[in-house]
C-alpha cells in the first residue's frame, strides 16, 4: 500500500486514488493500473475502510464497487457525503458495477462491469484534470512544451524515430504512429490530439516530461534527429 501524503495533491499525475473493491484481484489489478500510470493508489476491502480514509482529507478520487460486504457503493458515497469527508462536486467519483439498474447519485459517474482498468484510470484521469481547471484553472501541463520537447518525451517512452515530413517528426511505436511538429510551442489542444493518437495517457506524459529534468534521461538532439549520436559532453 502506498503512503499518503499530508495534503490532497494539485497535480492529476500525483493525485491518491481510494479504490473500494472486496475482490482481492479486481482491487489489486485497479490499484497497480493506477499505479502504473503514476497515481497514488490506496486499495481497501470494504466501507468500513474506506470511511477513515476519505476523512483526513487525503484523497483526490474514488472508485468503489457497488457489491460491497455490509455498505453497498451508493451507501458508502451518500453517508461520506452526509457527514462532509467526500465532496461529489471537487473529487471525482466511480462506481463500478455489473447490475445495469444502479442509480447514482448526483455527479458520480459508473462504469458497468465487465471493463478494463484501464477505462476506470481514464475516466478518472479526465475527471481529474477537468476539476482542477474548475477550481484552480490548472493545464494538462504547467510550462510550456515544445515538439522537441514532446519527441524526447515519446523516446522515454518507446517510440522510435522513422523519419520527418513537412516540418514533422514521425515516431512510431507497435502500431502506433504520430507526427510530432517541431515548432517552439504546442498547444495544449495538440498535445491532448498527439498522446490520444499515441495511445499515452496524460498523467504518464507529465510523468515522462518530469523525467526530462534529469539531464542523464535526456535523448540526444542527434537522435531525435535521426542520426547517429556522438560522444556526449558533460554539463
Amino acid at each position: 500500500m502506498v503512503a499518503m501524503s499530508s495534503t490532497r495533491s494539485d497535480t492529476p499525475a500525483a493525485a491518491t486514488i481510494l479504490i473500494v473493491e472486496d475482490d482481492d484481484d479486481g482491487r489489486n489489478l485497479l490499484a497497480y493500473a493506477f499505479e502504473a500510470e503514476g497515481f497514488r493508489a490506496l486499495p481497501v476491502a470494504s466501507a468500513e475502510d474506506a470511511l477513515p480514509l476519505l476523512r483526513t482529507g487525503r484523497i483526490d478520487a474514488v472508485v468503489t464497487d457497488y457489491d460491497l460486504p455490509g455498505d453497498t457503493g451508493v451507501a458508502l458515497i451518500v453517508r461520506a457525503t452526509l457527514e462532509g469527508s467526500l465532496d461529489l462536486e471537487a473529487m471525482p467519483t466511480v462506481i463500478c458495477t455489473g447490475y445495469p439498474d444502479v442509480v447514482a447519485p448526483p455527479h458520480v459517474a459508473i462504469v458497468h462491469k465487465p471493463t478494463e482498468p484501464l477505462e476506470v484510470v481514464r475516466r478518472i484521469e479526465e475527471a481529474l484534470y477537468e476539476s482542477r481547471g474548475r477550481t484552480n484553472g490548472a493545464s494538462l501541463v504547467d510550462h510550456r512544451v515544445s515538439g522537441y520537447d514532446f519527441a524526447r518525451a515519446m523516446m522515454l517512452a518507446g517510440f522510435r524515430m522513422v523519419g520527418r515530413s513537412r516540418g514533422h517528426v514521425v515516431m512510431e511505436r507497435d502500431a502506433r504512429a504520430v507526427q510530432v511538429p517541431q515548432c517552439d510551442v504546442l498547444t495544449e489542444d495538440a498535445i491532448a490530439s498527439l498522446l490520444q493518437k499515441a495511445g499515452v495517457l496524460p498523467a504518464q506524459f507529465v510523468t515522462l516530461l518530469n523525467r526530462l529534468g534529469s539531464r542523464d534521461t535526456w535523448p540526444e538532439h542527434s537522435e531525435v534527429l535521426g542520426v547517429r549520436a556522438g560522444a556526449r559532453s558533460k554539463a
